[in-house]
């Protein structure tokens, strides 16, 4: 199951986050089969579908550490006194989708 996300007309936006589809892998670790069984996981080979993981007013942020193709990683000034970051908030109540470059200064 996937999900297309409503982008009030920002072409970028349509050009990176086309189609986001979420499935659940679970590798034989044991620490992990173990959790999911805590939480209430009891097929493991079983594809959730979007709705299932996250339904009602879902919230999603991510920021970039390394260069691609949605995100830019981080990067230091030339100077080192600062670094930049950007980052993606997604709100699917109200379809809003926020972008936010930051710039941090380094710790003295």
């Amino acid at each position: 199951t996937s999900f297309s996300l409503e982008n009030n007309g920002n072409s970028s936006v349509t050009q990176k986050i086309n189609t986001v589809t979420s499935v659940f892998e679970f590798e034989g670790i044991e620490d992990e089969k173990a959790r999911a069984r805590k939480w209430g996981i009891t097929d493991l080979n079983r594809k959730y579908s979007t709705e299932e993981m996250a339904s009602g007013d879902v919230i999603f942020a991510a920021t970039g550490v390394t260069d691609g193709a949605l995100l830019e990683g981080v990067h230091i000034s030339a100077d080192g006194c600062r670094y930049s970051t950007e980052t993606l908030v997604m709100r699917s109540a109200t379809g809003t989708v926020r972008w936010i470059k930051g710039e941090h200064k380094t710790q003295d």
